[in-house]
């Protein structure tokens, strides 16, 4: 009996340590899920403002910002360029240029979700924190991930 048990704790121990690699291998990132045409919104706050932007950009496959419009502060204005990067574990790293008053936005902490069709996170402006949302243009909702 006790042979048993100590059988049974060790498969399952072995499945634990073997199943682990494969689930990680199946939730890997690269810098082509970047690729694309992606909706982006931008919500925060400075003093008494409330800062918002929202727009469409692209990004191609090495992860840097190609095109795209927006409105920030209601003023209609360009993309200017920017970089992305993405680690293997969805963590995403870089900056966005808005062509009013030349702001950069930093990404601080972001992360792709599991379907790869979302990045949320917190950048920082011109004075400001704020949290950005990018959407994945064209993709399909799901929920989860």
């Amino acid at each position: 009996m006790q042979r048993k048990i100590i059988l049974i704790v060790a498969v399952i121990a072995g499945l634990l340590v073997f199943s682990a690699p494969v689930s990680q291998a199946q939730q890997q990132f690269s810098p082509s899920d970047l690729a694309g045409d992606w909706v982006v919104f931008l919500y925060g706050a400075y003093e008494t403002k409330t800062e918002h932007m929202y727009g469409i950009c692209r990004i191609n496959e090495l992860g840097m910002i190609t095109a795209g419009t927006n409105t920030y502060r209601g003023v209609e204005n360009e993309f200017r360029g920017g970089m992305l990067t993405i680690s293997p574990e969805g963590v995403v790293t870089g900056n966005v240029i808005l062509e009013a008053w030349r702001i950069e936005l930093k990404f601080l902490w972001s992360r792709m979700n599991m379907a790869k069709s979302e990045i949320t996170g917190m950048v920082e402006g011109q004075w400001y924190a704020g949290l950005i949302r990018l959407i994945k243009a064209g993709g399909t909702p799901v929920s989860g991930g």
